[in-house]
Formats: C-alpha cells, sequence, structure tokens
C-alpha cells in the first residue's frame, strides 16, 4: 500500500509544474524551520532552567562551603587556643619545676653554707690555739719576732724553701735515674761486647784449631811426601849407579861403531837433577849403541858357537833387562 501511495504521490509530482513543486519545497522546509525553531526554544528555555538550577547549586555550594570555612576556622581558632593553653600549662609546669628544683639548690647551699660555716668556726676555735702558741713564742723572741706575722712569714719562707729542696731533690734523683739508665745501658753494651768477642775467640779458637790440624797433616804428608822422595832419590840414585856401572863396561870394553859419535858431558857436582838425567840419558844412548853392536856381533855369529857360549847370552839377557829396567824408571 505504502509503495502505491508513494507511486501515485511520485505520479502526482511528475504531473505538476516546477513552480508548484518548489513550493511544496518550500512549504516543507518552513515547516521543517518552525519544527526546528521550537525545538531550539525548548532547548532555550531548558537551557535556561538548567543554568538557573545550576546557579542556585554553585550559590548553594558557596554558601556551604563559607559555612565550612567558618566552621574550619572557629575548629582552628578553637584548637590554637587549646594548644596555646597547653603550652602555658607546660610552660608554667616547668616554671615550677624549675623555681622548685632552685629552691632544692639554695636549700642545698644554704645547708652547705651552715656546715662550712660551722666548719669555719671550729676552724677559728682550734686556730685559737695555735694563736696563743704563736704569741707566747713571740713574747719569749722578742727581739727576733715583733709581730705574729712575722712568724707567719718565716713559716711560709721555709715551706717554700723545704719545696724547693724538695723540686731539687726530685730533679737530683731524675738525674741520677737518667745516669744509671745510661750505666745499664752502657753495661749492656759491655756485655754484649764481651760476649760478641768471645763468640769471635771462640770461633777464632776454632778457626787456629782447624788450621792447626791441617797444618799437623800436611807436616805428615810433607814428612811422608819425603820420605817417598828420598824412596825415589835412593831408587835414582841405585838407577844411576846401575848406568854408570853399565857405561863403564860398555866404555872399558872394545870401541863401539857409534862411540866416536856420541859424547857424555859430566854434570857438575851443583848442577840439578835435569843436568843429571840428561847425562844419563845420553849414557843410556850410548849403552843402546853398545847393545845394538853386540847384538849384531851376536847374530852375525856362528849358531854352534852362540850355544856353547852361555856366558855370552847371560851377559847379553842381564843387559838386556837393565836397560829395560832403567828406561821404565825414567
Amino acid at each position: 500500500m505504502k509503495g502505491t501511495k508513494y507511486n501515485l504521490k511520485q505520479l502526482k509530482m511528475d504531473t505538476v509544474s516546477p513552480a508548484t513543486r518548489l513550493l511544496d519545497k518550500r512549504r516543507l522546509m518552513y515547516q521543517v524551520q518552525e519544527a526546528f525553531e521550537r525545538q531550539k526554544e525548548e532547548e532555550n528555555r531548558r537551557l535556561e532552567i538548567f543554568n538557573s538550577k545550576e546557579e542556585e547549586l554553585r550559590a548553594r555550594d558557596l554558601a556551604v562551603q563559607e559555612k565550612f570555612v567558618e566552621f574550619s576556622k572557629v575548629i582552628n581558632e578553637n584548637e590554637a587556643k587549646l594548644q596555646r593553653a597547653k603550652n602555658r600549662i607546660e610552660e608554667e609546669k616547668k616554671a615550677i619545676e624549675a623555681k622548685q628544683k632552685k629552691k632544692e639548690e639554695l636549700e642545698a647551699k644554704v645547708v652547705q653554707l651552715k656546715e662550712k660555716a660551722g666548719s669555719l668556726e671550729a676552724q677559728v676555735q682550734s686556730m685559737k690555739r695555735y694563736e696563743e702558741f704563736l704569741e707566747k713564742v713571740r713574747l719569749k723572741n722578742p727581739e727576733e719576732f715583733t709581730d705574729i706575722n712575722d712568724i707567719l712569714n718565716l713559716h711560709t719562707k721555709l715551706i717554700n724553701a723545704n719545696n724547693q729542696l724538695k723540686q731539687q731533690q726530685k730533679e737530683l734523683e731524675e738525674e741520677n735515674q737518667k745516669i744509671r739508665t745510661m750505666r745499664d745501658q752502657l753495661e749492656k753494651k759491655k756485655k754484649d761486647e764481651i760476649m760478641q768477642l768471645n763468640i769471635e775467640i771462640a770461633q777464632l779458637s776454632k778457626q787456629y784449631e782447624d788450621v792447626d790440624s791441617k797444618r799437623l797433616d800436611l807436616t805428615k804428608q810433607v814428612d811422608v811426601n819425603s820420605a817417598l822422595a828420598t824412596e825415589k832419590q835412593v831408587e835414582i840414585g841405585h838407577i844411576f849407579m846401575a848406568i854408570d856401572n853399565l857405561y863403564r863396561r860398555c866404555k872399558e870394553g872394545p870401541n863401539i861403531n857409534h862411540y866416536k859419535n856420541l859424547k857424555v858431558q859430566p854434570a857438575s857436582k851443583g848442577d840439578d837433577m835435569n843436568s843429571k838425567s840428561s847425562e844419563v840419558v845420553e849414557k843410556l844412548k850410548i849403552i843402546e849403541a853398545y847393545l845394538a853392536d853386540f847384538k849384531t856381533i851376536v847374530d852375525q855369529a856362528p849358531k854352534h858357537l852362540i850355544q856353547n857360549t852361555k856366558t855370552a847370552k847371560y851377559v847379553f839377557k842381564y843387559l838386556v833387562k837393565d836397560v829395560q829396567a832403567s828406561y821404565i824408571n825414567e
């Protein structure tokens, strides 16, 4: 149905003129404008009501805040008054306690002063006896003391002199103590030095004993070496004598072929062992040449003669052994 009505309306609108349609549009626009104006007026009226209520609420809120501020001020003032009252009470209590303490101190001082006055009074009473005694001393010695103050001045001088003597005694005791300390230190130092010297003496004694023991050992070794050297010299003397004996035999026998080229320079009595050794070596060379010639003669001789000549063979062996022993010992 709605579609049919819309189609009919559309059909009518299509059949009317544009001016009619424009008027219809304006009419609709005016209707919408009037509705909008009515809504706007309604909204303005509502806004005014809201604003009035808001202003009323703000006024109420301000009134409440003002009352709250006034109430807070009253409370703060009351609390401040209460605190001031408490502080004043505390101050008054402290002042009362201070006054009470000061009163007690003054009472204690009064008691002390009374006790001191009593003790001073007792001292005065006791000093009167000394005053009477000093007066008697002055009367007995009028030439030395004209007044009691002279006796007191003399007593003061004696006390000062006694104090000075005590101070001097103390200084002398301190000096004596320093001297004793220095003496003890020196004695300790000397003891340490003596101990060190004793240790060094003991060490040197031990070293001396070791050196003396080594000296004895060396002396024994020297004696042993001297004995060995003597034995060697005796052996060398025997060797030299054997070589001299062989040399004399060779020299006394027939002349050898090499004897002319070999010469022996005899060593003097003061020459050393090297010159004697050189002489012995030359003699051994001559003996060697003699033995070489003798061996050549023996080799060239007939065998039956050699076999029958036992003496020559024995002499040859003896000479060879002596020469070999001489070379070995040399």
